[in-house]
């Protein structure tokens, strides 16, 4: 389906959706994820505090995950209620897990090979922080799913919560964020175009314009800005939040200054 005058403007970078998918993959890997090779290292396992899981399907069998493993490709990650865990990726991203989340590995193809390559993360449980490399970027994209929203980056810092109501929450730190409904609409679409998709706010622009599909269609999300998601895929419009508002809820406060204490030191360009 078409939306002929309609363009997402600012970011020619990747889309984020909450779903499960974290590490570089081609776009038309992307587009199967279901179909994507199975069995390379996807990211290595270089912080854990608590205990965490690994399987190789959404529902197990699962089995204990340590420091220093290597995490395959299409493998479920869950962490349990005192967990806290840091993968760092192919292209040298690095992704954390809260306490109580799950995610699905992406593909494992390197970086450095210039193939339009996008790291995907599907969050189908919990919160997400990304520190995302500044290599990724260019033709190169990073993306994060979840099951109603996809954010897409370059070079940036920002968390991604997959809330109980099936909302999904992104918020931005260091330069932005594309964030579409994009999920939503693939839903529609396989359903037979039922149910209400609400695309408020998008803008007409005057010729020349390129032809869009509606899952491309996004908001661009700036430092320090966050927006929500509903369950239904209606996008908020995006909102400037302070350090001193994001820290109101003490568990989101520990997370993002946990977050932030670590991208200090880690070697992952900021």
């Amino acid at each position: 389906m078409k939306t002929a005058g309609w363009v997402g403007r600012g970011v020619a970078a990747a889309t984020v959706g909450l779903a499960a998918w974290l590490l570089p993959v081609t776009d038309s890997q992307a587009a199967k994820p279901a179909a994507a090779a199975q069995g390379g290292v996807a990211g290595k396992v270089t912080f854990l505090k608590g205990s965490a899981q690994r399987g190789a399907k959404e529902n197990g069998p699962f089995k204990p995950l340590k420091r220093n493993d290597d995490l395959r490709e299409g493998e479920y990650v869950k962490t349990a209620a005192d967990t806290r865990l840091e993968v760092k990726l192919a292209d040298g991203s690095l992704v954390r897990l809260a306490p109580n989340s799950a995610l699905r590995m992406g593909t494992a193809k390197a970086a450095e090979t210039g193939d339009n390559e996008k790291a995907q993360a599907k969050l189908t449980a919990g919160k997400l922080w990304a520190s995302v490399t500044k290599g990724v970027g260019s033709q190169n994209k990073f993306a994060v799913r979840t099951e109603n929203a996809v954010a897409g980056v370059r070079g940036t810092t920002f968390r991604v919560n997959a809330e109980t109501d099936g909302s999904t929450v992104v918020k931005v730190y260091e330069g932005a964020v594309a964030v579409s409904n994009g999920p939503m609409v693939e839903k529609q679409k396989a359903g037979g175009g039922k149910g209400p998709i609400d695309f408020k706010g998008r803008k007409e622009v005057a010729a020349p314009f390129k032809e869009v599909t509606l899952q491309e269609w996004e908001k661009i999300v700036g430092k320090m800005m966050g927006i929500k998601v509903a369950a239904n895929g209606e996008q908020a419009e995006p909102a400037a939040f302070t350090a001193e508002n994001d820290a109101a809820d003490k568990e989101d406060a520990d997370w993002v200054a946990w977050n932030q204490e670590q991208d200090k030191t880690a070697d992952t360009p900021q």
